[in-house]
C-alpha cells in the first residue's frame, strides 16, 4: 500500500512537472491542469503521511520514508503557490524543476535496497521534540531546495526584470528556510539530543554538518546584502553571479548534510 501511494504521487508530480515544460505551458488549460495535479499531489502527500502514521501508530516522519514525503510536500506546496504567477516565464521553469525534484525524492524510495517503512519505532525516537525537530528542519531544507532551483533559473533568464524577480525569490526562500532550519535542526535538535542522549551537543557528524549548513546559508544571506555603489558594470554583474553561485554551493552542502552523511558516516543519528 505504501509503495503504491508513493508511486502514484510520484507519477502525478512528474506529469505535472512535464506540463510546465511543454511549449503550450502558458495556455490556460495547461496551467489549470498543472495546478490541479499540484493540488492533488499536496493532498495525496498529506493523506499519505496521516494514513501511514495512524496505521503504524507513530508519526511517519520519524523514518526516512516519512521525512522524504514531508520534504516532497514542502516542495510541492511552494510550487502550487508559485503557480499563481504562471504567466511569468521563469516561474513555469521554477515550478517544473521543483515538482520534478519532489517526484525524484519519492521515486528514490522505490529503488531496491532502500530501507523499508519500519513496523515498530525505537523508544528513543518516540519523542514530541523529535517530531518538531524533523518537521521544521525538513521544511527548511525544502525551502533551501526551492531557493536553489530559483538560483539555477537565474542563469537561464537574461532579461533584467526576470533576474530581479528571481534574485528576490532566491533570497526570500533561503531566508524562510534559514529561519525554519535554525529552529528545527539546531535549537529543537539540541532539545531532543538532550532528552535522548543527555547532552545537547556531541559533535556527531550529523550535528556537525547541520552546523556547517547553517554557517553556509548565514554567509549567503549576508553576502546577498552586499552592494557595489561604485564600480564598473561588469563588477556588479560578477557580484550578482557570485551571490547565485553561493546559494548553489550552500545547497550542495545541505544535501550532503542530509543524505551524504547518512551514507558514508556513522554516528548517534544512525538508526
Amino acid at each position: 500500500m505504501t509503495a503504491l501511494m508513493e508511486t502514484s504521487i510520484a507519477v502525478l508530480l512528474a506529469g505535472s512537472a512535464a506540463m510546465d515544460f511543454i511549449p503550450a505551458a502558458g495556455s490556460r488549460m495547461a496551467q489549470l491542469s498543472g495546478l490541479i495535479a499540484g493540488i492533488s499531489s499536496v493532498a495525496g502527500l498529506f493523506f499519505y503521511l496521516v494514513f501511514t502514521s495512524l496505521n503504524l501508530g507513530f508519526p511517519m516522519i520519524a523514518n526516512m520514508h516519512g521525512a522524504l514525503a514531508l520534504y516532497s510536500l514542502g516542495l510541492t506546496t511552494v510550487a502550487v503557490f508559485s503557480s499563481r504567477q504562471m504567466q511569468v516565464p521563469w516561474t513555469r521553469t521554477f515550478t517544473g524543476l521543483v515538482k520534478a525534484f519532489a517526484a525524484l525524492l519519492l521515486a528514490i524510495q522505490l529503488f531496491p535496497g532502500f530501507p523499508p517503512v519500519p513496523e515498530t519505532l525505537q523508544p528513543i525516537l518516540r519523542s514530541f521534540w523529535l517530531v518538531l525537530h524533523i518537521s521544521l528542519a525538513t521544511t527548511g531544507e525544502a525551502l533551501f531546495t526551492c531557493s536553489f532551483m530559483a538560483a539555477v533559473c537565474w542563469f537561464f533568464f537574461k532579461d533584467l526584470e526576470s533576474r530581479l524577480g528571481i534574485a528576490k525569490s532566491v533570497r526570500n526562500l533561503a531566508l524562510a528556510g534559514f529561519a525554519l532550519y535554525t529552529t528545527g535542526a539546531l535549537i529543537l535538535g539540541m532539545v531532543w539530543a538532550y532528552e535522548a542522549w543527555g547532552t545537547p551537543w556531541s559533535w556527531d557528524p550529523k550535528e556537525t554538518w547541520a552546523l556547517v549548513t547553517w554557517f553556509c546559508y548565514a554567509v549567503c544571506l549576508h553576502l546577498n546584502k552586499a552592494r557595489l555603489s561604485h564600480g564598473a558594470p561588469h563588477l556588479k554583474r560578477l557580484m550578482e553571479r557570485l551571490k547565485m553561485v553561493s546559494f548553489i554551493i550552500a545547497f550542495a552542502v545541505a544535501m550532503f548534510a542530509l543524505f551524504g552523511v547518512n551514507l558514508i558516516m556513522r554516528g548517534l543519528h544512525s538508526y
